[in-house]
């Protein structure tokens, strides 16, 4: 990754940034300047030769040594020992060996001088930098008037006392703008969220670490610097990805990268990493500690998994589609029901023609009910249509459908399509098995009638008639007379029961006015709004509501009936009501005095059979409150909408 150049470059590079580290960063730096300052003005001397001799030669030589030998013995400096080595010995010796030979000769020197203020200026703080820019201006204006004339001197020296102050003055308030960037960058790394690393790759050494380490692993960060930190770090990595350090180098690029990491402890955690080449060899890194996310994910992942797996082990199609209709996924059970795969349906129902697939009668239906779905905002809402599927036979779908909010506030719809062709075809065929079953019902009602009629009430009323031709004569007979023409009269009533032309002629609420004619209320309310139903289902309605009253007749001793009858969402609700002696729908029902209800039981047997349900609400002493509902079926049915 470089030859020699670079290896050089690197490392200086190293050393200006090891400035950034403290006041021993800093020592090390201006060390290392000064000691190749200095011997480049002693080759400088050399070559251009001194018109003094050797002497200045020496004494530079003498303070290079000097220096030297202070770095070897006290690699920290106090800071007397920093007045003096960069301050005090530069300018004082050369200066006072210019006082004896002059200083005309010895340009390098001063060359030197200055580079020395320069590189004081850019490392050290003020008070040093003071001390060697008055030391630099005493001594050359002693040299001036010692060696010049009184009006050069002045000039000279007025220059050097405004120029000197003023170079080092300008870089070392650059040098302090720079070092306050460089504290508020290591603040700031300091209290990143993860350790930053920089390490060198070609000599798998680690040169910085951020304290924050001592929370990701329990350590220190001397304790992974320098080649043994690096081999430590490495070794705790499990399974890591080795990158091609040289071409993420020439991409320029970022690499992350997520491993298993063993801390000292023993404690596996799970790291995650941004790491970058910032100059040749050198590698920097963000290491944050991810097993908490990591355990997030893999917690999310598996309720992912298991809810997927739950749509699609489900007996029905599920559909996902974006505020705007947009369907963005289907779920594999859709090739049993539609003979498509999942992506095929998407396309189909994504294109303008996606209705081509709804029964032509349901068609502007179900177009109406998506139109206004998008805008309404409702939370749920179902339609029942017919649908082509397998073998283009049409098949009848339930669509459930629920606007939902995701975590970015964005609406979308989840939708449940269940094939209810079955359920369908069950239910008609039950309702067909009840229509036979209440017209043989019925038939067998109306042939009893007839027979009534034809047979029983015509004797009777011959009898009847006999016993009045003879009343005369016999007396006795006035009461059997009269008994009888009450049986003929409940006979009658019974045919009209069993036989109600008024309900096919003018409706349920007009049957039941006939039927709670008598009873031991004083008050009979009829409201009854429903509209006319097909013949079975308001039969069955009318005989349920017949055999309710003929109970409250015989056992409640009731004042008040009320009877009332709606339609809501195609069901219809029946109530019968009454302020009667009341009794235990429980014993009434399955309890030791069942036998006595059986009116009842056949009540809520047939109601069930139909579809529907019964609701008995009493209590001894409190009357009683019977509410059946069963499905409407009117008589000139549509298109029902779910």
């Amino acid at each position: 990754m470089g030859g020699p150049v670079t290896r050089v470059d690197g490392a200086l590079r190293r050393a200006v940034a090891d400035a950034a580290e403290g006041s021993a960063g800093q020592q090390r730096l201006g060390l290392m300047l000064y000691l190749a300052v200095t011997p480049a003005s002693i080759a400088g001397s050399i070559v251009i030769g001194s018109s003094h001799g050797s002497l200045p030669i020496v004494a530079r030589s003498a303070v290079l040594l000097g220096a030297i030998v202070l770095l070897a013995r006290r690699p920290t400096l106090s800071r007397p020992e920093m007045y003096l080595l960069f301050a005090v010995l530069p300018a004082v010796l050369p200066l006072s060996a210019a006082w004896v030979f002059g200083a005309r000769g010895d340009a390098p020197f001063y060359v030197a001088m200055m580079s020395v203020a320069c590189i004081v200026a850019a490392v050290y703080d003020l008070g040093i930098v003071l001390a060697l820019d008055a030391l630099d201006v005493i001594g050359f204006t002693v040299v001036q008037f010692h060696v010049q004339s009184t009006s050069h001197a002045l000039v000279s020296s007025a220059f050097v006392a405004c120029a000197v102050p003023v170079s080092t003055g300008l870089i070392y308030s650059i040098a302090r703008e720079q070092r306050r960037g460089r504290v508020e960058l290591q603040t700031l790394v300091d209290q990143l969220p993860g350790s930053v690393f920089r390490f060198d790759v070609g000599r798998r050494e680690m040169v910085y670490v951020s304290p924050y380490v001592e929370q990701l692993t329990g350590r220190p960060p001397e304790h992974w610097l320098g080649a043994e930190g690096y081999a430590r770090w490495s070794s705790s990595m499990i399974n890591p990805t080795t990158p091609d350090w040289e071409e993420l180098g020439r991409a320029g690029v970022s690499w992350q990268n997520q491993y298993q990491w063993r801390r000292p402890d023993g404690e596996l955690r799970w790291f995650r990493s941004i790491t970058r080449i910032v100059e040749p060899h050198i590698v920097q890194s963000l290491v944050t500690d991810a097993t908490d996310d990591v355990a997030r994910a893999e917690a999310l992942d598996y309720e992912q998994r298991r809810y997927q797996t739950l749509i699609e082990q489900m007996p029905a199609v599920t559909l996902r589609a974006s505020a705007d209709g947009v369907v963005e996924y289907v779920s594999p059970q859709v090739e049993e029901q539609f003979d498509l795969s999942s992506a095929e349906l998407m396309q189909l129902l994504n294109s303008p023609d996606w209705l081509n697939v709804v029964h032509p009668e349901d068609r502007d239906r179900v177009a109406q009910f998506y139109a206004r779905e998008r805008t309404a905002g409702d939370q749920s809402s179902e339609i029942e249509m017919r649908v082509s599927g397998r073998g283009n036979a049409y098949r009848s779908m339930l669509v459930r459908r629920a606007k939902l909010d995701d975590r970015e506030g964005a609406a979308y719809f989840h939708s449940v399509i269940i094939d209810i062709t079955d359920l369908r075809a069950a239910e008609a065929r039950s309702r067909e098995a009840l229509a036979a079953l209440v017209r043989a019902s019925e038939e067998e009602q109306a042939r009893l009638a007839g027979e009534l009629h034809d047979d029983t009430v015509q004797v009777l009323t011959a009898v009847l008639l006999q016993m009045q031709r003879v009343q005369p004569e016999h007396p006795v007979l006035a009461d059997a007379a009269k008994m009888l023409e009450g049986a003929i009269e409940r006979t009658r009533k019974l045919m009209f029961e069993l036989r109600p032309e008024v309900l096919e002629r003018e409706g349920l609420g007009a049957a039941m006015a006939r039927v709670t004619r008598d009873g031991p209320w004083t008050r009979a309310e009829i409201d009854i709004t429903v509209p006319r139903q097909s013949d079975t289902v308001e039969a069955l309605c009318y005989r349920t509501l017949r055999e309710l009253v003929v109970n409250s007749r015989k056992h409640s001793n009731a004042q008040n009936l009320r009877i009332g009858g709606r339609e809501a969402g195609g069901r219809l609700e029946l109530i019968v009501e009454d302020d009667g002696d009341g009794f235990d729908p429980l014993n009434a029902l399955s309890g030791p005095d069942a036998d006595l209800h059986v009116g009842l039981r056949t009540v809520v047997e047939r109601v069930r059979l139909a579809g529907g349900d019964v609701d008995v609400t009493s209590s001894p002493g409190a009357g009683a409150r019977v509410v059946v509902t069963l499905p409407a079926e009117p008589r000139f049915v549509g298109l029902r909408s779910a």
